[in-house]
Formats: C-alpha cells, sequence, structure tokens
C-alpha cells in the first residue's frame, strides 16, 4: 500500500519569518506612519536634571533645528477660510461681520490688514509666520482695547449706581456726629448741675440731722468674730446657692475699681463685674486674699478660693468650682482625700505584686543553683564517658535556666525602677503643675482686685 501524496508543505522558520514581514506590510500600507524621536535631557539617564547644551546637540544631529527654520521661511501658518474669518474677521473691519466664509472674503481681509506674499488654495489660505505674528499682535490690540472700554464703562456705571448710596451714607455720618455733639454737650450740663448740688448737699449737710439715723437693716458689723454669715440664695435654675458673707470689707477692704456688684434679680446673688477687662464673675476677687489655693489646708468644711456649695430642690448637695467650670457631688477636701487613698491603695498592690514576683524568683534561682551544685558533683564522679556527657548537658540545660530567670529578675528590677522614677517624676510635676496654676489664678484675679488694708 502506498503512502497518500500531498501538497502540504512543512513549516520552517523561514516561512514563519516572510509570513510575519508579509503581515507586517500590509499592515503599514493600510496606516499612517510617524516616526517619532526622543530626545534625552541629560546624558546621565537622571530625573529632574536637564542639560541644554546636550538637547541642542540632538535636535540640531536630527535636523530638527533645520526642519523648523524651512517651516518658519515656508507657509506655516495655514487656517481654513472659515477658521480664518472668524478669527480675524473684527481685526480687518467691523463690515465683515455679515459675510460668509468664502476665497472673496479671505482676499478683501487680507487687502485691508496689508498683508502680501499669500497664497491661497481651495479651502485654505497659506501664510508666512511673520503674517501670523502680525494677525496675533492686531487683534491683541484690539482685545485690549475693548478690555479698557468694558472697564471704564463697567466704573461709570458703578458710580452712577453707587452715588446715591453713597449721598446717604454721608449724610447719616453728618447726622451722627450732630447727635454726639448734642449729647456732649447735654451731658457736660447735667454733670455741671450734679456738682452744683453735691455742693448745696455738703453745705446742708450739718443741718440734716435725720441722715444720721441709720435703719438697723443697714447696720454694719465691725467685729470680725461675727463672721463669716451663711445665707441660702433664691432658687434659680432648679438650684440654690450658700452665700457666705466673710467680712471682706473688714478683712481686705473695699471693692476697688475696675471692678463692681450688683445684685442678681432672680437669685439674689452678687455678679461682680470689670469695666476693664468685661469679666463677669460671681466670685468675689477679694476672696484670693482669703481663702487658700489649695484644698488639703482648707479646714472643716471651709470651702478653698473658686468654690461655692449648692443645694437642689430634692435636697442634694453638689460643690461648683468657678475657675475650672466644673461641678461635683464630694467636698473639694473629701474627694482630694478619697483619689490619694485610691492612689495609694493601688500603688500597694503593686508593690505587694512585685515584691510577690521577686520572691518567686530569687527562690527559683536559690534552687537551681543548689541543683547546679549537686550536678557538678555528680559530673566529677562520672564514671565513663556516657554518664560523663549526660551530666553535661544536662549542666548546661540548668545554666540557661538559670541565666534566664536572672536575666527576668533583672529586667523586674529595672522596670520597677524606671516605674518609680516615673510616679516620683508625675507627682513632682503635678505639684508643679498646681502651683502654677494656683499661683497664674491668683495673679489673673488679683491683678484688679483691691489688696489687703
Amino acid at each position: 500500500m502506498s503512502r497518500m501524496g500531498t501538497n502540504r508543505r512543512q513549516a520552517t522558520l523561514s516561512l514563519g519569518f516572510r509570513a510575519s514581514l508579509r503581515e507586517l506590510t500590509r499592515k503599514l500600507k493600510q496606516s499612517r506612519a510617524h516616526f517619532v524621536r526622543c530626545i534625552k535631557p541629560n546624558a546621565d539617564c537622571q530625573p529632574g536634571k536637564w542639560d541644554t547644551a546636550f538637547v541642542q546637540r540632538q535636535l540640531e544631529y536630527c535636523g530638527m533645528m533645520a526642519t523648523v527654520q524651512v517651516r518658519k521661511l515656508g507657509y506655516s501658518f495655514r487656517p481654513t477660510f472659515q477658521n480664518f474669518v472668524e478669527q480675524f474677521r473684527f481685526v480687518a473691519s467691523a463690515g465683515l461681520s455679515d459675510q460668509l466664509a468664502t476665497k472673496e472674503t479671505c482676499v478683501e481681509m487680507l487687502k485691508m490688514l496689508g498683508i502680501e506674499d499669500y497664497v491661497l488654495g481651495k479651502t485654505k489660505v497659506f501664510l508666512r509666520e511673520q503674517h501670523k505674528q502680525q494677525l496675533e499682535t492686531a487683534a491683541h490690540e484690539l482685545a485690549r482695547a475693548a478690555v479698557f472700554i468694558q472697564k471704564h464703562t463697567k466704573g461709570w456705571i458703578a458710580r452712577v449706581r453707587t452715588r446715591p448710596l453713597v449721598m446717604q451714607s454721608r449724610a447719616q455720618a453728618k447726622t451722627q456726629a450732630e447727635f454726639w455733639r448734642t449729647c456732649q454737650k447735654q451731658v457736660s450740663a447735667i454733670m455741671v448741675k450734679c456738682m452744683s448740688l453735691d455742693a448745696a448737699d455738703e453745705r446742708e449737710k450739718e443741718k440734716r440731722t435725720w441722715l444720721k439715723q441709720e435703719p438697723k437693716k443697714t447696720e454694719k458689723r465691725k467685729s470680725i468674730s461675727d463672721y463669716p454669715v451663711k445665707e441660702w440664695s433664691k432658687m434659680h435654675q432648679g438650684f440654690r446657692v450658700l452665700m457666705v458673707d466673710e467680712g471682706l470689707d473688714i478683712r481686705v477692704g473695699k471693692l476697688q475699681e475696675p471692678w463692681t456688684r450688683e445684685r442678681h434679680p432672680k437669685s439674689n446673688r452678687w455678679v461682680y463685674r470689670n469695666s476693664e477687662s468685661g469679666v463677669v464673675s460671681w466670685v468675689d476677687p477679694r476672696t484670693v486674699h482669703v481663702r487658700p489655693q489649695d484644698v488639703l489646708l482648707c479646714e472643716s468644711d471651709a470651702l478653698p478660693y473658686g468654690w461655692e456649695e449648692c443645694e437642689t430642690k430634692d435636697g442634694v448637695t453638689f460643690y461648683v468650682d468657678h475657675v475650672t467650670g466644673t461641678h461635683h457631688h464630694l467636698h473639694p477636701r473629701l474627694a482630694v482625700q478619697q483619689t490619694q487613698k485610691q492612689r495609694k491603695r493601688r500603688t500597694s498592690r503593686a508593690e505587694h505584686k512585685i515584691s510577690h514576683c521577686i520572691k518567686d524568683q530569687v527562690v527559683m534561682l536559690r534552687k537551681l543553683r543548689v541543683k547546679r551544685q549537686r550536678l557538678v558533683l555528680m559530673l566529677a564522679q562520672a564514671y565513663d564517658s556516657y554518664a560523663h556527657d549526660r551530666m553535661q548537658r544536662r549542666l548546661t540545660a540548668l545554666d540557661k535556666a538559670i541565666d534566664k530567670h536572672q536575666a527576668e529578675l533583672t529586667h523586674i528590677k529595672e522596670h520597677v525602677k524606671v516605674v518609680v522614677d516615673k510616679s516620683i517624676a508625675k507627682t513632682q510635676r503635678h505639684q508643679l503643675e498646681e502651683t502654677n496654676k494656683a499661683s497664674t489664678s491668683s495673679l489673673d484675679t488679683s491683678a484688679n482686685a483691691p489688696r489687703t488694708t
């Protein structure tokens, strides 16, 4: 039986190469080829570095400079009739605004602009580079002129619109000035009248004996032992305040400028106002000389500077700190003592836990060292190499365990030392902050407060 023949050729490398080349040729014929030449910014292949001489040399060698020069000498600007008329119609003449974008219109525009040495194609105008620059310069000047006209027109319109407002504002200012001058004249007259009345009162003071009789309700206490006097204010906003009269007029002196005080109409409490800084406070600025800044220095139920005792409608007592703007359910001295007890309790627990841990580590180290001594004796009495090697391995493992426990003990001691140092530093910093806060509060409040007499 003979083998059947076939015309199919065996695929070879040459056939594959020729097929690939035919495919490439077909694609090139169907497309429009563009050649791209990459320009290197520098010879070191580094980003952000520009070598001008190196780039210029590449442009000269690849013929780009010559191509640009030829392009400039030729008709480099080639707009269509439509684009040319739309872009430069108003540069040539305003009368061309209604004409169509035809070849005749372009010729007329070029004559008006005084441009020669141009060529007209079927759909485009061929102009040189200097012609393009001439047209752009004329368009730029026309745009500047339009902006100038718009600017002055808008300014004139704005002035016309705002002139009545300006005249009204000037009239109001004039009326206000006249009103203040009238007020000053009247105030001066009133002051003169008051001074004359004061002088008349001084002259008639001896004759008015009824002024010397003071009512009982205005009778002043003259002994410091009569203070402090406590009195509840009126219920306002669901609570009332325990007002404490500490005899500041006798112990410190009268309230001096720029501080003034007045009664609050709803709660009947004193409100203190600083006319210079505009500060309004419930706290008498003179109490900074009487009350201590430190809570622990207060005796019995006394409160430090800036604190007040309050009571709700249900009879629940709470305390307000006007310096920090906070309220508390415990007396400040009791709250501080409770915080100190809690801190001390936590510290004692931590110390007990750490001491117990250190004790366990020390006991474990002692046991391991005793065991090591026994292994050393057993190693000296080993009768063969196998027993000797086994004892040596146990001794090495025991040494590692001892080193591990010793490192843990050292770490615990160092950690305890760091914690103690941080606690001491934190306590000192807290004390320093409290001192600075108290000093700052004292200085801020007593800057305009009356001094001790």
